[in-house]
């Protein structure tokens, strides 16, 4: 169980701060380095010295000093004095004022703050496992979303953003109970039933299965990486889920964009979870351009998080 609840932790606890400082990183100023004598990491970027101690010696007689070193471009070895006489040392500290060294040029050099393709514009993706493996996890993670529509709308207003989710099963659906449909009062030993493998009484357990709707399943809704817009199956929405303008997925324009993302995010668990392909067919260019089932979501000149 343990490995199964990692991943979602760590999408849930890692990648919503990290987009949250990635997107503020879009349009803030080059960072400024910082200068300090305690940590070695800074030491390529400054030269610091908060405390250092120097000795002076006075000697009668003669003093010699020998050092040497190796290879073209190389290191000085240990340097050695000798001396001869009476030695008297005292110690003082002396503070000296930190002198910034900026090894990466002036803040002129860097040009432009916001880099190439950060455009204030952002596409998220969501890929989720419909595997009936997942179904202690499944609630978790629908409980969280409401934390990322809420960061969405609080942190990142201005953004022209796209939100698609897409599952793990090019199939639509429960296949015992769009064979059921119209009766889901059909029992599983009785012929309406397409499985006598059914290990319930009914043959379809959803009662709010879409069979009233299933002269609307399109292509794209059976089509792997195609944007969610009507998840039926158990524990999904099992409904056509409302998004403007016919899109498969969310603009910052949406009308209910809370309730619109719970919609199709609630993929259920009747399916498998082959995400890796259904992210690899999601930002392919035969689904997101002209004509494809998620044609205008994924853009050039925006960021992608997945």
């Amino acid at each position: 169980m343990q490995s199964l609840l990692s991943p979602l932790f760590f999408s849930i606890g890692f990648v919503l701060p990290a987009f949250v400082l990635g997107l503020a990183g879009c349009r803030a100023e080059p960072p400024a380095f910082t200068t300090s004598s305690s940590s070695a990491a800074n030491s390529s970027f400054n030269m610091s010295s908060s405390s250092s101690s120097s000795s002076s010696a006075g000697s009668h007689g003669d003093s010699t000093a020998e050092s040497s070193s190796e290879g073209e471009g190389g290191s000085s070895s240990a340097m050695t004095t000798t001396t001869t006489g009476e030695v008297s040392t005292s110690a003082s500290a002396t503070s000296t004022d930190t002198t910034f060294l900026q090894d990466v040029g002036s803040n002129a050099d860097l040009g432009e703050a916001v880099p190439e393709g950060c455009q204030g514009k952002i596409d998220f993706l969501f890929v989720l496992s419909t595997s009936p493996f997942l179904a202690d996890i499944q609630p978790q993670l629908l409980a969280a979303f409401p934390k990322f529509i809420d960061t969405i709308t609080t942190k990142f207003e201005n953004f022209d953003y796209h939100i698609m989710v897409v599952d793990g099963d090019p199939r639509w659906g429960n296949a015992l109970c769009t064979g059921a449909c119209p009766d889901l009062s059909c029992k599983s030993d009785d012929p309406c039933c397409p499985s006598k493998a059914v290990p319930t009484d009914l043959c379809c357990t959803e009662p709010n299965y879409p069979c009233e709707e299933l002269e609307l399943v399109s292509e794209c809704d059976k089509t792997l990486g195609a944007g969610t817009v009507f998840p039926a199956g158990h524990m999904a929405a099992n409904k056509i889920c409302k998004l403007d303008g016919g899109r498969r997925y969310i603009t910052q324009d949406q009308a209910e964009l809370s309730e619109t993302f719970s919609c199709i995010a609630q993929v259920g668990l009747t399916g498998g979870d082959w995400v890796g392909p259904a992210l690899v067919s999601a930002v392919s260019p035969e689904l997101n351009g002209p004509g494809g089932c998620n044609e205008g979501f994924l853009r050039e000149d925006a960021l992608l998080m997945v």
